[in-house]
């Protein structure tokens, strides 16, 4: 799932309401418009999943991905763009079965 939030604070609880009624595995969520010193990790969790988060540091911006904590995955941190105006995160996540 991929949405825009626009404040993802406020509607956290929507959006769990969203994951768990639609089955999500994965969900990046754009424009979350938090900030690590305004808003913990605890207060925008979702049980069963794990929570990555890139926040850009003013208002508005940043990224999220929600990822069924039974999936694995792992932030790579090594990967960035140089130069680039765009906010990205990348994210190895091992799927359960490969072709």
């Amino acid at each position: 799932m991929v949405a825009n939030l626009r404040s993802l604070a406020p509607k956290i609880d929507e959006l769990e309401c969203v994951l768990n009624n639609n089955c999500v595995d994965i969900a990046c969520i754009t424009e979350t418009w938090l900030c690590e010193n305004e808003t913990p990790s605890s207060a925008v969790s979702i049980q069963d999943f794990n929570l990555f988060r890139k926040d850009r540091g003013s208002r508005g911006g940043g990224i999220d991905a929600f990822v069924r904590a039974s999936i694995p995955c792992v932030r790579l941190s090594n990967i960035e763009l140089t130069n680039s105006v765009s906010e990205c995160m990348w994210l190895h996540v091992k799927p359960f079965r490969l072709p």
